[in-house]
């Protein structure tokens, strides 16, 4: 909240703190999606579904995969919900960018439909009509502008880059809902499907650059689609807070930042212990631990050393101390991208062994760091 210095409100804005874009595409037992999701299923018009190609009561894998009921005992409730979330949502959007909400939410749910199946060797043979070559080590086949470029290319892998077929194919069965997808974001249907199923890169080496597909398997395809999913479902989510800020902080838009204070309100997750733990309620219990560590430094130590300084009779508090924990995470998280690095890179074996060396790895990391806070506790 903005404030001008007499005092009055000219403005507010919000800043996304950390979205948990993961319950968009998988929910612990018993929970469900995002509850837009089911709104837009109870309380939009019949017509308007149809032209999404979205059924009331079907169930859906993105909304029903944990258990929950197509047909909700509070479908009323949800209706209502969603007339109220149109109404707020008419403050500052207008109704062409409303419908373009609902189109990117029902693509969302189409995209939850699409599988793929993985192509045998003697599928891709009848295919195409000629011989299938198993790929190169690095899996990845070039597409270069020159011979040039492929030279580079055979010079960079070690050998010359074999086929460019696909290891996976859409599954048939949910060829529609993919083409119904990007048809409501507006998307080349065939371009999408490449991206789904191959991953391009370009090497630039000495100022020539090669175009290199690799083909994902299939779990690296569904692990792209789900990407996708929420990525798409995250920058959604950015805009709509890019408009409520629009509308919200345009008195303090017009004053010199220097000329207003403001007052800050942080609304955090709640610190979770799940059956299976994603790398997002990491990141969520991470982020907490930090900010309880940054209260008790920034505010109850601090309170205890002014009670000392003015000499008075106050018992001092034994405080929790997160830094260890937050340390020792925070340790394995930067071991976890030069590891991720090297792997894209390839400078990591195929296997198992890209497992065990990270383990290795934190193993001794985590050791050297045990002995650097017992010897600070020691110290201490």
């Amino acid at each position: 909240m903005m404030f001008n210095p007499v005092g009055s409100l000219v403005g507010a804005g919000i800043k996304t703190f950390l979205l948990e874009s993961s319950r968009v595409v998988s929910q612990q037992k018993g929970e469900k999606n995002y509850h837009v999701f089911y709104e837009l299923l109870a309380g939009m018009e019949e017509e308007a579904l149809n032209i999404m190609w979205l059924e009331r009561d079907r169930s859906y894998k993105l909304l029903h995969a944990s258990g929950a009921s197509p047909q909700p005992a509070d479908a009323n409730r949800l209706a209502k919900q969603f007339q109220e979330l149109r109404q707020a949502l008419s403050i500052f959007l207008d109704e062409e960018t409303q419908d373009h909400i609902w189109q990117t939410l029902a693509a969302l749910i189409h995209l939850g439909e699409v599988d793929f199946q993985e192509l045998e060797a003697s599928d891709e043979s009848e295919k195409t009509g000629e011989p299938y070559l198993e790929p190169s080590p690095s899996h990845c086949s070039a597409t270069p502008s020159s011979a040039a470029n492929t030279a580079a290319s055979e010079a960079i892998s070690g050998e010359a880059l074999s086929t460019q077929s696909a290891k996976v194919e859409i599954d048939e069965k949910t060829e529609d809902c993919l083409d119904m997808a990007c048809d409501l974001l507006g998307l080349n249907v065939v371009s999408v499907a490449k991206v789904l199923k191959f991953r391009e890169m370009h090497v630039n080496r000495q100022g020539r650059i090669s175009h290199i597909k690799c083909p994902r398997t299939l779990a690296q395809a569904r692990q792209t689609l789900q990407c996708i999913i929420k990525i798409l479902y995250k920058r959604l989510f950015d805009k709509i807070v890019s408009s409520i800020n629009e509308v919200s902080n345009s008195g303090a838009a017009r004053q010199s930042e220097g000329n207003y204070h403001n007052i800050g309100t942080l609304d955090i997750y709640g610190f979770e212990r799940l059956e299976s733990n994603s790398f997002e309620q990491l990141c969520i219990n991470l982020a907490n631990e930090r900010l309880q560590q940054f209260f008790v430094e920034e505010v109850l130590e601090a309170e205890q050393r002014m009670y000392r300084d003015e000499r008075l009779n106050v018992h001092s508090m034994e405080l929790p101390d997160s830094a260890p924990v937050v340390s020792g995470i925070q340790s394995v998280l930067r071991l976890l991208d030069e590891h991720s690095l090297r792997a894209v890179k390839n400078l990591v074996r195929e296997g198992a062994q890209k497992d065990s060396k990270f383990c290795e790895q934190v193993g001794r990391t985590t050791v050297s760091l045990e002995a650097v806070v017992l010897g600070e506790i020691i110290d201490g």
